[in-house]
């Protein structure tokens, strides 16, 4: 079997979803294969960023000059190690981001004002999600709807010296009728990115942070422009979520992952 085509014009359903093993073993298999990228610039002193863009794409220079916004966007990647010794563990990483993910990301990013489920597929861990976020005039509000899924801390499956690592999926979801009703007024947004957490066993006590996106925030922002700004803003999620930590520590247990029977919310 082929690996699962990650894109931001994939979009899923709640009648096409994917093969949740399959996207998680493609997800471990595309972020594998991005320490060969492109290098970028540094952000934050901690925050390495790496792009990967085929011809024609948004970001490429033929593209740039063109009238057109058909092209599709380039790959982004941002790198970032942190150690308990700096007050960031595994356990910090996967409470921030695995944990209650849309709800956190909500409080931790300035920009997304507001999170909404609009269904669950397997609670904790299969959901999809509405996020609202508005920017400065003269940009208008854009709406993302992605369906979230999560796998847990397990042990790591690569020979790469790592301990356990944990994933943070999120595939363009194209919402059903009665979940349009719940959305605001906004431009709508794509993208499709996955995170990794990976506690790395030749450095006691440090954790990889790992993201790869690919995105578009529509409207008539021009796709370069887009892509130009790409690995400065993911890069700022980091000090975001390390600010956050320290006024919303991490449990002194860790939070099990919920464990129920498949809900459906019409």
């Amino acid at each position: 079997m082929s690996d699962y085509p990650f894109a931001c014009d994939n979009w899923v359903s709640a009648d096409n979803l994917p093969d949740i093993p399959h996207v998680i073993a493609s997800a471990r298999a595309l972020l594998e294969s991005t320490p060969g990228w492109k290098k970028g610039k540094r952000h934050h002193r901690v925050v390495s960023t790496l792009s990967k863009r085929t011809p024609g794409s948004a970001g490429s220079a033929s593209a740039a000059s063109s009238k057109t916004d058909s092209k599709p966007p380039g790959w982004h990647v941002r790198v970032s190690e942190h150690s308990k010794a700096d007050g960031v563990s595994f356990a910090d990483l996967w409470w921030a981001l695995g944990v209650d993910h849309s709800v956190h990301e909500s409080e931790y990013v300035p920009d997304l004002k507001e999170a909404t489920r609009l269904r669950v597929f397997e609670q904790g861990t299969v959901e999809a999600w509405a996020l609202y976020y508005t920017f400065p005039p003269p940009l208008s509000p854009r709406t993302f709807t992605v369906l979230v899924i999560l796998s847990p801390p397990s042990p790591a499956t690569s020979g790469t010296g790592s301990e356990k690592e944990a994933l943070i999926i999120s595939l363009p979801y194209a919402p059903s009728a009665s979940e349009e009703q719940k959305l605001r007024k906004s431009v709508r947004g794509k993208y499709c990115s996955i995170e990794r957490i990976r506690e790395l066993a030749e450095g006691e006590g440090r954790t990889e942070w790992r993201m790869a996106v690919q995105s578009s925030a529509a409207g008539l922002i021009p796709g370069w422009v887009q892509e130009v700004s790409v690995p400065g803003k993911i890069s700022d999620d980091v000090p975001f979520v390390l600010k956050w930590l320290k006024t919303h520590p991490a449990p002194a247990e860790p939070v099990p992952v919920p464990e129920a029977e498949p809900v459906l919310i019409a």
